[in-house]
């Protein structure tokens, strides 16, 4: 069986060590005498593999949590496929329609799966675990609606109002689920563990010698 979160780690240290580099190199054009077009792409690419290290560690996360686990490397995929693609429109200064409507297709379904996998991680009572589920369906609704818009190429009064709810509702359960891990955490209190050793006489002491008498409860 394949080890997801030694997986996504080694992937993770990759993405690392090449986001230094291009940082580096980033440093390194904006220090130089003159700054011209090459210098503005390689900013650029630097700032598309931050933001793509971004989604990809939002993905890993989910992953680790062994959350249904190619749900989690298709974010990082897409995370991965977005980059690279805007990084070759940069250098090659690729400006065909259907190229770019395909980097924002994969812009935008890279995005939406890292969104809605940082609202599903939380661990809410089971009371409040709807709203995390609501979030993943607005959120997907409002990912699919956006690519159809993007290759549709129509114009929609009621497309676009139903794109502003979805968008209301976006932000909403956003601001929910940290809300309702606060109220969870006031509601349950800070949870302790209290270590005990039983005595000869049958009663228990913790690491203070306070004395404590424990009953079976059935």
């Amino acid at each position: 069986m394949m080890d997801y979160t030694r997986a996504s780690k080694l992937f993770l240290k990759g993405f690392l060590g090449f986001l230094i580099l291009t940082a580096l190199l980033a440093i390194f054009s904006i220090l130089t005498d003159s700054f011209g077009k090459t210098q503005a792409k390689i900013l650029g690419t630097s700032s598309i593999i931050s933001a793509a290290s971004i989604l990809a560690m939002a993905c890993a996360a989910f992953l680790e949590r062994k959350r249904i686990p190619w749900l989690g490397f298709s974010g990082i995929a897409a995370a991965v496929i977005a980059a690279v693609l805007s990084i070759a429109a940069i250098w090659i200064e690729i400006q065909d329609r259907d190229f770019m409507r395909v980097i924002m297709t994969f812009v935008v379904a890279a995005v939406g799966m890292a969104h809605a996998f940082l609202l599903v991680l939380p661990k809410l009572d089971s009371n409040q675990e709807w709203v995390q589920k609501a979030s993943s369906t607005v959120i997907g609704t409002l990912c699919t609606l956006i690519i159809i818009l993007i290759w549709g190429d129509f114009n929609s009064e009621w497309y676009a109002r139903i794109l502003g709810v979805l968008g209301i509702l976006t932000g909403l359960v956003t601001l929910a689920v940290p809300l309702m891990m606060r109220l969870r955490k006031e509601n349950h209190g800070t949870l302790r563990t209290l270590s005990l050793t039983e005595r000869e006489d049958g009663l228990f002491t913790d690491s203070t010698g306070t004395v404590y008498r424990v009953t079976e409860e059935s």
